[in-house]
């Protein structure tokens, strides 16, 4: 899921997921992180290119 997208119910992008956590022995989320897709944007341009 690192990297995937997260919709609000209109379809609309909100969260860019980074980080899941599952317990093996249940299958229960333990923590989802993510950066949200407003702050994204304010900081994109300052992001190292990977190149």
């Amino acid at each position: 899921m690192s990297g995937g997208s997260v919709l609000d119910n209109r379809g609309n992008l909100i969260v860019i997921n980074c980080r899941t956590t599952i317990d093996l022995r249940t299958g229960t989320v333990n923590s989802v992180l993510g950066i949200d897709i407003n702050r994204y944007v304010r900081v994109r341009d300052d992001l190292p290119s990977g190149s």
